[in-house]
């Protein structure tokens, strides 16, 4: 009878899931991604002028401030992508630091 309670709980215990946790450079990626969706949102305010020139000079600003080039900031992304999880762990903050940004207008 032990060895069965013994496998049981071993099979329950190995077949938790760890809930991820965001690290620093994780956090560092969610601020790059807001300074993106910000600049985004000022480039859409342009009434006249090229808003796509704007806007990519603007990311590319952006990412050359935090030391990453258009191929390690898709390579981050697509790796995100990769765990849900993660991902929309990553988002929600994204989101939460918007909100944030939005209320102190």
């Amino acid at each position: 009878m032990r060895i069965i309670l013994l496998f049981f709980s071993l099979f329950l215990f190995s077949c938790s899931k760890k809930k991820p946790v965001l690290s620093h450079d994780d956090l560092q990626f969610a601020s790059v991604l807001v300074d993106i969706y910000i600049s985004n949102g000022l480039a859409n305010q342009l009434k006249n002028g090229n808003k796509d020139s704007l806007r990519n000079s603007l990311y590319t600003e952006i990412l050359k401030n935090n030391d990453l080039d258009s191929i390690s900031f898709n390579k981050k992304l697509k790796k995100l992508e990769q765990n849900p999880e993660k991902f929309k762990m990553m988002y929600d903050t994204v989101v939460k630091r918007l909100e944030l940004f939005r209320g102190n207008k």
